[in-house]
């Protein structure tokens, strides 16, 4: 076995992933910022390369791990417990508490008392209504989120019931061929929603790859190499050309797998020092404990910044707001814990 890589490590690191998954997005987001503002201008500074380098070579693939990883835990959860009505009760607990607090919260600053654009403009971000009309995708994950956990149990269904053969390739296939119909039928639809879309099919592979994870398979160390080193190289060429979107992006999402499998042998390592397993281990798992709460938090103050003017391109600023953030994220995961064992409660003694 010492020459086979285990799939289930990706459930053994699932934590850690989402917690680098977080920390990447959440530097992407610095380096846009950094980019956009400085240009041609910073092109002798270090920080403004290693930015620009990052935005092009790595970008925005913590969202493909984020949501890949999410279909595989929706699959440990659902085939634990195929209630239906269980499932969507705990997921919608889980995503709609923490995204009410802080979508109400965010569109009143922002629409009601910055911009005074009204009660139709909050209504409308707060519903993701304007995602899809105007484009605004502040908060776009957690309504593509929201659409793939009310579909999931279908998914779960055509993927692995065994009756359906050939269930995953033919959801694949029109995950993969949607995008590119809709941005014939519709440009402008398309390209207001085409970052969620077009995010589909790597969940797709993820809740395949779920019962591949539990049941433990395993992958020769020598082909994985091969495989990864492929991928890489495909994901690096393919960065360096102007492609139509939706390719880009599932190009994205295959180099996401190489990266997934590249973090886990690097985790592998550090898992067996004692020093780098407590420290940096234990970052990366905090970071992905709370790496939804952190998600939610962290975009709005973003965009606040941005609504009010802040300089998000300086370091300093950004990595204040990245603190402020994260104290936030604590405070969030505990409101949310509260509101929902109230509702427990109540159930319980109703």
């Amino acid at each position: 076995m010492k020459n086979q890589f285990n799939l289930n490590l990706i459930s053994k690191y699932r934590d850690e992933l989402f917690g680098i998954a977080i920390i990447a997005i959440v530097f992407f987001h610095f380096c846009a910022n950094h980019v956009a503002y400085y240009g041609p201008r910073g092109a002798n500074s270090i920080l403004f390369n290693f930015t620009e380098h990052y935005l092009q070579y790595v970008g925005s693939i913590g969202v493909e791990i984020f949501v890949f990883l999410s279909g595989v835990g929706l699959y440990y959860s659902f085939s634990k417990n195929s209630d239906t009505k269980c499932f969507f009760k705990k997921r919608g607990k889980r995503i709609l508490t923490p995204y009410l607090i802080i979508g109400i919260s965010f569109w009143t600053i922002k629409d009601l008392i910055i911009l005074k654009k009204g009660i139709a403009a909050f209504v409308k971000d707060l519903s993701f209504y304007s995602f899809f009309s105007d484009g605004v995708r502040t908060i776009w994950y957690i309504f593509l989120m929201i659409v793939l956990y009310l579909l999931f149990p279908s998914i779960y269904y055509i993927i692995h019931e065994k009756k359906i053969k050939g269930g995953f390739a033919v959801l694949l296939l029109i995950t993969l061929i949607f995008p590119a119909v809709l941005m014939l039928i519709n440009n402008v639809l398309y390209s207001n929603i085409s970052i969620a879309i077009t995010r589909i099919p790597i969940f797709i592979v993820g809740v395949y790859a779920g019962r591949l994870v539990k049941e433990e398979h395993t992958i020769d160390y020598n082909a994985l190499v091969i495989l990864v080193a492929s991928l890489f190289i495909v994901g690096i060429k393919a960065k360096r050309v102007n492609l139509v979107s939706y390719i880009s992006r599932y190009i994205d999402g295959c180099y996401s797998l190489a990266i997934i499998a590249f973090l886990i042998c690097i985790l592998e390592l550090v898992n067996n020092t004692i020093i780098w397993k407590k420290y940096i281990c234990g970052l990366f798992r905090f970071a992905g404990k709370y790496s939804l709460e952190l998600y939610l938090t962290h975009v709005t103050l973003r965009n606040l910044m941005g609504t009010v003017g802040m300089p998000r391109y300086r370091t300093s600023v950004y990595c204040a707001m990245v603190v402020v953030a994260v104290v936030l994220s604590l405070l969030l995961n505990k409101l949310c814990k509260s509101i929902n064992n109230l509702k427990l409660s109540k159930n319980k003694s109703g």
